[in-house]
């Protein structure tokens, strides 16, 4: 949903201000790379927790709060 919304805005915004390929280009880029970071610190703190031997139940808890994930979303980086 709230891909859509971005997606939604970029459209509105390249209407009102003409379509540049190369700084769309870098925006999806600068994106992508954000998306990326996000998900490698989701992944850090679960390793990081887990080997202090943190209750799994206790992770989920630390990563839906700190990344502002529900619990499904939580849930899948744990199981990766």
């Amino acid at each position: 949903m709230i891909q859509a919304s971005r997606h939604r805005a970029e459209v509105t915004e390249m209407i009102l201000t003409g379509y540049d390929y190369e700084i769309h280009k870098a925006n999806e880029k600068k994106l992508a790379y954000q998306e990326g970071e996000k998900q490698g610190g989701i992944r850090t703190m679960i390793r990081i927790y887990r080997r202090q031997d943190m209750p799994e139940s206790e992770i989920l808890a630390e990563v839906m709060k700190e990344f502002s994930l529900d619990q499904d979303e939580a849930r899948r980086y744990m199981d990766d």
